[in-house]
């Protein structure tokens, strides 16, 4: 009976898991989508404020226990979780969907850096190896002209860093609360900002516009649900992995549907980036 458990989980982890990043690479593209005629606040907040609604019925309905022991901190990750994200969406809709989606992956680098300070964290020869080796990679996929910033860039990798100070948190939360908790105050507090730098600034959705928002919130949702769920039947550094793999998911997708070319020195630091937040996943351990 432990064998069929063994291999049901072996099966169920990362068949959901890879279900999680295909969506998240869909939602990147409805994103980018929605955010050519709408301010990426207003996508941001579609995004957010799905997710706040729906766990919260989930919570009244008594399906998911809602319960917070160190609310400070989840408000913490959830201010910089949620900067980190509304960053994201401005960046795929300044510049380029495969440079944004690589480089907010970058949090699992910085949040090395910052687990050293925060954590007290040993900085080991391979991890600091990792480090060095990613902000090459970095180059090249940013290739940064110093006399012109290019906006798209720099908040994608403005967002690798508050998401590696959130995932710091989420690192010290993870002992007294559950993900559902920590998900519900990302939400919350990530809807709130949206709103903020939505106000005097929305415009009103055409009937496409409404159905990339919706999808958004849908495939969104979904993906962190499936992910929080597979992460049940899954080691947190195999899941990790697996869950990078919306990267690559998205360059594909944003090649054949808007046309962003593949180039070599891309190719080389996404290979270098992702190689590195592979090996530093592999070395956190449980």
């Amino acid at each position: 009976m432990s064998l069929q458990k063994t291999g049901f989980r072996w099966r169920v982890g990362p068949a959901v898991m890879l279900l999680s990043a295909i969506l998240f690479s869909g939602m990147n593209l409805f994103a980018k989508a929605a955010s050519l005629g709408l301010p990426s606040a207003q996508v941001t907040f579609a995004r957010f404020a799905f997710g706040w609604a729906l766990i919260g019925m989930l919570g009244r309905a008594g399906a998911i226990r809602l319960h917070s022991d160190n609310r400070r901190l989840l408000i913490a990750r959830g201010v910089f979780g949620g900067i980190a994200i509304i960053l994201f969406f401005a960046a795929m809709s300044l510049g380029s969907l495969t440079n944004a989606s690589l480089l907010s992956s970058t949090y699992m680098i910085f949040g090395t850096i910052f687990s050293v300070f925060y954590l007290k964290e040993r900085l080991r020869a391979g991890t600091l190896a990792a480090v060095v080796v990613s902000f090459i990679g970095m180059y090249l996929v940013i290739q940064p002209d110093f006399h012109h910033i290019r906006w798209g860039d720099a908040l994608g990798l403005i967002s690798g860093v508050f998401g590696g100070a959130a995932i710091v948190f989420v690192r010290e939360l993870r002992r007294t609360e559950s993900s559902w908790t920590i998900l519900y105050y990302l939400c919350m507090i990530g809807s709130l900002f949206a709103g903020l730098l939505l106000f005097g600034g929305a415009k009103i959705p055409g009937r496409l516009d409404v159905f990339l928002l919706l999808m958004v919130g849908i495939t969104g949702t979904t993906a962190q649900l499936l992910m929080t769920y597979a992460f049940r039947f899954c080691r947190t550094a195999e899941g990790g992995i697996l869950s990078m793999s919306s990267v690559v998911f998205t360059a594909v997708a944003a090649h054949f549907v808007f046309q962003e070319p593949f180039t070599l020195a891309l190719v080389l630091g996404g290979l270098l980036v992702l190689g590195s937040c592979a090996y530093l996943m592999l070395a956190v351990r449980e």
